[in-house]
């Protein structure tokens, strides 16, 4: 692919550059194999411990040599990504806040802002009196928190007695605190180890003033950021849908690569313009400049991701049948007791509509993997979020679908 969020005349000596080399020695953890999430972790730590995790700062003047790193990292792994940004977006907002370089060496970090409406992260004193810069008290819960089990320390939201948002930071390793990984189960992004958060009287640290987290200029910096990941990735499939094409002659699937190409070019485009936005005003409100950058780079990753159907596929003529899921038969039976239950049967019926209208399962090429068709169980919670999903066979074509 022509569009790597790189200028041609960078020096081979940049970050991003350093961090593809090293990645290209590193295997990609594949889907549920035994150590796989322990590998990740371990390429994890090794980034922070080699200094791989030190881009340069958003809005400094090289905002696009930071953002050329986050996109290396997500081209070679969506997951790990999530642990990486999280990390430098941590280490930038305590640049940012004043609190620059307070940190043990090889400190893994998460930023953990999202707020549900069940039990709340409050503050208060660590001792009466009001609250300071200084040392205070948390309780309640934090949810979707990535890398709970990972990290070793994380910059939380909490809201004080008056409704203001403070910026904290505390120890995963300290008293008082419990990961819950029951409660939200993410089925796309289930490696990134994305769990509940629960403090109880937990200590933490101010960081900065009230409402100081979402009022600086770059909480919209680290917002736009992230949309370089989202390019890392929609890169990576134009990447492996090139490889494909390596000795074939299907000019239908050159027109896909084609389609591919354009759309990460624009991408790159657009994500060059918007560091050098950031670059020359630094201190400039970039809330539109970060919605219109994330909005265009996800609908770019969702056009190279439609672009992938059909790009050749195994030969299924003499394929053998394959092995039956054991744990199928309990949950299709689970599934049925639902009957009759018209919050189920419409849930069924709306779906599949969507589906069939959308023709949701002829992307991604899951057809053409196996001649056998698959049959897929989802788990939904009270909310009618799908928590879990099972298949009656097991084979390519069965984790395609899931």
């Amino acid at each position: 692919m022509a569009a790597r969020l790189e200028r041609i005349n960078e020096p081979s000596t940049c970050l991003a550059r350093r961090i593809e080399s090293w990645l290209a020695t590193r295997p990609v953890p594949s889907g549920d194999e035994s150590g796989a999430d322990a590998s990740r972790e371990a390429v994890f730590r090794d980034l922070i411990g080699r200094g791989l995790d030190r881009p340069p700062l958003p809005g400094k003047g090289a905002t696009l040599q930071r953002w050329q790193a986050l996109e290396q990292v997500a081209r070679h792994d969506l997951a790990l990504v999530k642990w990486y940004e999280g990390h430098t977006d941590a280490l930038a907002i305590l640049d940012e806040l004043g609190m620059p370089g307070r940190r043990p060496s090889g400190i893994a970090y998460a930023v953990w802002a999202s707020e549900a409406r069940v039990d709340p992260i409050t503050i208060r004193p660590a001792v009466d009196g009001p609250l300071a810069v200084g040392q205070v008290r948390i309780d309640g819960r934090k949810s979707w928190c990535s890398g709970a089990r990972v990290v070793d320390a994380a910059l939380m939201t909490a809201t004080d007695t008056a409704g203001g948002r403070h910026l904290v930071e505390l120890q995963l390793a300290g008293p008082g605190i419990t990961i819950d990984d029951s409660r939200w189960r993410a089925v796309g992004m289930r490696h990134s180890g994305s769990f509940d958060v629960v403090c109880d009287n937990v200590p933490a640290r101010l960081v900065g003033p009230v409402n100081a987290y979402l009022d600086r200029p770059g909480f919209w910096h680290g917002g736009a950021g992230v949309a370089a990941c989202w390019f890392g990735a929609a890169a990576a499939i134009g990447t492996r849908v090139r490889d494909l094409q390596v000795g074939r002659d299907d000019a239908h699937a050159l027109a896909h690569l084609g389609a591919i190409d354009a759309v990460l070019a624009a991408g790159a485009a657009l994500l060059r313009e918007a560091a050098e936005a950031i670059d020359a005003d630094p201190d400039r409100n970039a809330m539109r400049l970060a919605l219109r950058t994330r909005g265009a780079i996800a609908a770019l990753a969702i056009l190279a991701g439609c672009q992938t159907a059909p790009m050749g596929g195994s030969s299924q003529q003499d394929e053998a049948p394959p092995p039956a899921n054991p744990a199928f038969t309990g949950e299709m039976a689970k599934f049925n007791a639902q009957f009759p239950n018209d919050k189920a049967t419409k849930y069924e019926d709306v779906s599949l509509k969507f589906n069939n209208d959308k023709k949701l399962d002829e992307r991604g090429n899951c057809h053409d993997k196996s001649k056998y068709p698959v049959t897929i169980v989802l788990t939904l919670d009270a909310d009618g979020k799908v928590t879990d999903s099972v298949t009656d066979v097991s084979n390519a074509k069965a984790e395609c679908f899931r």
